[in-house]
């Protein structure tokens, strides 16, 4: 996997096979930081990036479960993972671990592959949703640096979502918007204009390109207007300052 490098954070005593699991992650190249207890897992988690977090629980105690949603507020499920390490097939304790916020268990016995399996899914789906989260990140970014109003609306003419970019010195664009029907929201030439695009049925793969003034809070505005149905459902629109 390609998730490799990451500090795991493994907290508690270990067994034999437990120790034959981290073994194994060392040996992919995984940082293990070892703490006896949860008052020492707090402060390492304050001090270093951790990117999973390896809980073994023999008897459970109240601290136990305070620790998994301490770290659960601080972190969100893809930025650190927690699985819960157990020889208690307690239903009521393993769907409370869960309900919490652990990410996974795995019970003792332990098996290396299948507890190594779990493991790297965990790692797998916390870098693949980095992954999606800085390629979101980079879009936003770009749509935000287009001169240009770009929103989204369905069928019912309701809007989804928004990017102003330079645009919205012309036409007062706010985030309040989203949620708001288009005939309230935005001026009356865009609001009709979108609205009859939608009537039409939003045919698939369509566009259709409007020019028309814009009137806005200050000013009249003259704007090209890209309409295109999107999933044959909602549309998506460009309100271009021409």
């Amino acid at each position: 996997m390609n998730d490799c490098g990451i500090c795991i954070l493994v907290i508690g005593k270990q067994e034999h096979g437990d120790s034959v699991i981290t073994e194994a992650l060392k040996r992919k190249g995984h940082l293990i930081k070892a703490v006896p207890g949860t008052q020492e897992a707090l402060e390492v988690i304050e001090e270093e990036a951790c990117g999973l977090v390896l809980f073994n629980i023999g008897e459970p105690k109240t601290a136990d479960l305070e620790l998994v949603a301490k770290l659960r507020v601080r972190h969100s499920f893809e930025d650190l993972p927690i699985v819960v390490v157990t020889d208690r097939a307690d239903r009521n304790l393993i769907v409370r671990m869960l309900e919490i916020g652990a990410n996974d268990y795995i019970l003792r016995p332990l098996s290396t592959s299948i507890s190594l399996s779990r493991i790297e899914n965990q790692l797998r789906v916390r870098q693949a949703i980095q992954v999606l989260q800085r390629d979101r990140k980079t879009m936003r970014e770009t749509l935000n640096s287009i001169p240009d109003f770009i929103f989204r609306v369905s069928r019912e003419g309701t809007i989804l979502d928004l990017t102003s970019g330079a645009h919205g010195e012309k036409i007062r664009i706010s985030p309040d918007m989203v949620g708001r029907n288009i005939a309230d929201a935005l001026p009356r030439e865009i609001g009709e204009t979108v609205t009859a695009f939608l009537d039409k049925g939003l045919e698939v793969g369509s566009l259709e390109v409007y020019r028309s003034p814009v009137v806005s809070t200050d000013a009249e505005a003259f704007a090209e207007m890209r309409l295109v149905s999107c999933h044959g459902h909602q549309a998506v629109c460009i309100v271009h300052d021409a």
